[in-house]
């Protein structure tokens, strides 16, 4: 080996003939020490990711597991006649919850919440055959159960993620066809829910949100809730709406609670404000195509006021059309996520299946159906199908349906939502008329 140093040398420029299409003599070497032009700094993490607030000592919990065989049986027997049973089932809660404080369970939480939501639930008053004692004991089992869970939504991030989803999944009556019961939510569990909707405290984020409001979507959908319950879902799910800046996906779900809400004049002024809230979305340009699009099959489930302007949701939903048409030219790296809002606004005239209903749950979903709206949406429906065909099938769109659309519309087509540009995965396409 030579003693000489070794001194470094500058990478040489690659040889070319001038003037040919390999003519790099401009070319200069990349700073080693310069970030790529996409590089994103990581979202710093939630200080609520790393908080530890275990509900139980490792002594307790060893004492509450011994108590787990006790608790199952009252469940199963559906009896609180006696202070003992009423303790045992208290303390059986009590282990459940205390399993997904543990830090140690954090990748298995999941599994403690479904241990209590869904083994446990499916043995609630079993040995029951009366639905009023079904009913009875299922409904003081979800008031316990949201005693002691609520005061965990300050606990770890993971922990409050499975609480707003725990709060949606129980049941006050079960699902048994044979037993002519069919399955109904517990109703009660929507207050907490709204409350985290309600929070401006920015100690729940988006993410616990956006569980909220699904949870609080299955209550509206299987639930019982009274009307002042439904109001107070609504303005919530209106007043996170007036946000702009979160997160799309977190507004998707915000809108899909109002399409299963048949709540129609809020309670301060007595006006109809969810299609107002709805149409507002699917005209703003600066909003996620796919929240418009998720506006637009909202507006073919919720409920009317007699008096509805007919035709500004129509020409809206026409509009709209045009605007997805012109952006699939314009922006062809976005044609998977279009597809999807096409999918969206194809789902505010018809159903998805048989057991898409409107908000009433009397009606086939869509505003077809609507005996008010439906006969003028038909034409609209009429030029918007052989749209929707064309894109889900990779097609060229059919341009005289699009001026077609556009006529009706009374509208040129707007241009492409500015953040309107992230690809998403496209979702399956339903219903068969779309396909053919």
């Amino acid at each position: 080996m030579s003693g000489r140093p070794f001194t470094p040398t500058a990478p040489a420029v690659p040889k070319v003939l001038p003037g040919s299409d390999r003519d790099n003599r401009d070319w200069i070497p990349p700073d080693p020490e310069k970030l790529p032009p996409d590089y994103r700094a990581p979202v710093k993490p939630l200080e609520m990711t790393r908080l530890d607030k275990p509900l139980a000592t490792q002594k307790e919990l060893d004492e509450l597991k011994r108590e787990v065989g006790k608790y199952r049986t009252v469940i199963t027997n559906g009896e609180l006649s006696s202070d003992a049973d009423k303790n045992l089932l208290r303390r059986g809660i009590r282990y459940r919850l205390a399993l997904m404080t543990d830090p140690l369970n954090r990748e298995k939480l999941h599994q403690f919440r479904e241990d209590l939501t869904v083994r446990d639930m499916q043995f609630a008053a079993r040995n029951k055959t009366r639905p009023d004692d079904i009913r009875s004991f299922r409904t003081a089992f979800c008031e316990e159960i949201v005693k002691q869970a609520v005061p965990l939504l300050d606990n770890n991030f993971y922990v409050r993620l499975q609480v707003a989803i725990l709060l949606g999944e129980l049941d006050v009556l079960p699902n048994d066809p044979r037993g002519g019961l069919q399955v109904q939510a517990f109703s009660p569990a929507a207050k907490p829910l709204v409350e985290i909707l309600k929070d401006t405290s920015t100690s729940q984020p988006e993410a616990i949100k956006t569980a909220a409001a699904n949870s609080l979507h299955r209550i509206l959908k299987v639930g019982q809730p009274d009307s002042n319950l439904k109001s107070e879902i609504a303005q919530a799910a209106v007043d996170q709406l007036v946000l702009s800046d979160t997160h799309f996906w977190y507004q998707m779900r915000l809108v899909q609670l109002l399409s299963a809400n048949d709540t129609i004049y809020d309670r301060a002024e007595r006006k109809p404000y969810l299609w107002n809230t709805l149409l507002g979305l699917l005209n703003d340009p600066k909003r996620h195509w796919l929240v418009r699009g998720e506006a637009a099959r909202a507006l073919g489930r919720i409920a009317y006021e007699p008096s509805v302007p007919a035709a500004k949701i129509t020409q809206s939903l026409a509009n709209f059309g045009v605007e997805l048409a012109a952006a699939m030219k314009t922006t062809p790296q976005d044609e998977a996520m279009l597809r999807s809002a096409f999918v969206k606004l194809y789902l505010a005239f018809q159903p998805l299946d048989d057991a898409d209903k409107d908000a009433l749950k009397r009606n086939a979903g869509g505003l077809l159906s609507h005996s008010t709206l439906g006969p003028q949406a038909k034409p609209v429906y009429d030029q918007l199908l052989p749209i929707v065909r064309a894109a889900i099938k990779k097609q060229a769109i059919p341009v005289d349906s699009v001026k077609s659309l556009q006529a009706m519309g009374g509208e040129k087509p707007a241009a492409p939502a500015t953040n309107a540009t992230t690809s998403v995965t496209n979702s399956a396409t339903p219903a068969t008329a779309v396909r053919n």
